[in-house]
């Protein structure tokens, strides 16, 4: 399945008091706009996304989106996109939406290389099983793919998966209506004002164009906004242009060959979850061991050779298993004793 999650911890700082307010800060001041003004979506608009992409579930800081992971069946989420606000250094499920800019200002909330989420990695990890083995997930946030891709690597490290973002911004804005006489100069239109009956009829609208202008498909016009055209109203189809796989342990699962796949496996297990595991001297493949086999050289180096099926046959729900078997034999190199570890 495809699950949708929408940050639901912002809050516009103040609160718009009516639509036209609200209305009023897209608008040219010349049309009633509010001068200085800077529309960004909160997590009304971010829920609105969601129930018009099919439905989606709100978090609003890093528990609550374990929460909604942990509530799935076993090797059932396919692709995972996690709607919010975003730039080049962090991706957040909460903040305050205020008339001048967007600030990030709960540490629970935060995604990326933080303290609180540093701390969830293993929590993240220890439900992987909920995704399938070539599941993916998307960061839906401006910018969270551009930089020098801190965020994404570590979620990649967190799911143990690859994660997608985007490079540039994605624009939202919203319908509404009606309109009044549209404001002219030398016969051209300015702007247009509103009506005084006029409400927000449509929230939940996005368009992600690439913001090069040597791109013929950017599809921005003059004043670098995209045309009306390209705005959607369904998450699934805006299509993230960065990648980050440095995390996804299941690369290993997918080589052609059982050897292979059983020694990088065993190295990236090693990393993900023995970071400080005792000197490895390397890796070889062995048909005839029940799993595992630690084994000492004549020059006195500890060796951990694989069984081809260690690699071949795991799988989101036995990983863990795999885990628990490194860990016994990584307990036989610290005490320089040869030996065997069956696989389950």
């Amino acid at each position: 399945m495809k699950l949708l999650v929408h940050a639901s911890g912002y809050r516009t700082v103040p609160p718009w008091t009516n639509d036209q307010q609200e209305i009023s800060c897209t608008l040219d001041p010349r049309c009633g706009g509010i001068a200085a003004c800077h529309w960004s979506p909160a997590s009304r608009d971010f829920a609105a996304v969601g129930t018009r992409s099919g439905g989606s579930s709100a978090a609003a800081t890093i528990d609550e989106l374990l929460a909604v992971i942990t509530g799935q069946n076993p090797e059932s989420i396919e692709e995972l996109r996690i709607l919010g606000h975003a730039n080049d250094q962090v991706f957040s499920l909460a903040g305050d939406v205020k008339r001048d800019d967007v600030y990030f200002t709960d540490d629970k909330a935060l995604i990326g290389p933080f303290p609180e989420f540093k701390s969830a990695v293993p929590r993240f990890q220890a439900v992987q099983d909920r995704f399938t083995a070539d599941a993916k997930v998307v960061l839906m946030g401006c910018n969270a793919g551009s930089g020098k891709e801190d965020v994404m690597k570590i979620v990649s490290h967190a799911f143990l998966r690859t994660v997608q973002g985007f490079k540039d911004e994605i624009k939202f804005n919203f319908e509404w209506g009606p309109s009044g006489a549209p404001l002219r100069e030398r016969g051209q239109i300015v702007c247009t004002p509103m009506a005084p009956a006029a409400r927000i009829t449509i929230r939940g609208r996005m368009a992600y164009v690439t913001q090069d202008p040597n791109d013929p498909l950017a599809g921005l016009t003059a004043n670098q906004q995209p045309a009306l055209s390209m705005y959607k109203t369904n998450a699934w189809d805006l299509q993230p242009d960065a990648s980050n796989n440095e995390g996804d342990i299941f690369i290993a699962v997918r080589r052609k060959d059982p050897g292979t796949a059983a020694s990088e496996l065993a190295w990236r297990v090693m990393r993900e979850f023995f970071p400080t595991h005792p000197w490895v001297s390397g890796t070889g493949v062995d048909a005839g061991s029940p799993g595992l086999t630690v084994r000492k050289t004549d020059k006195s180096m500890m060796m951990i050779d694989v069984k081809p099926e260690w690699g071949s046959k795991t799988t989101p729900r036995n990983l863990k298993d795999r885990v628990a078997e490194m860990g016994r034999a990584l307990e036989l190199v610290k005490k320089q004793q040869a030996g065997s570890i069956a696989m389950k």
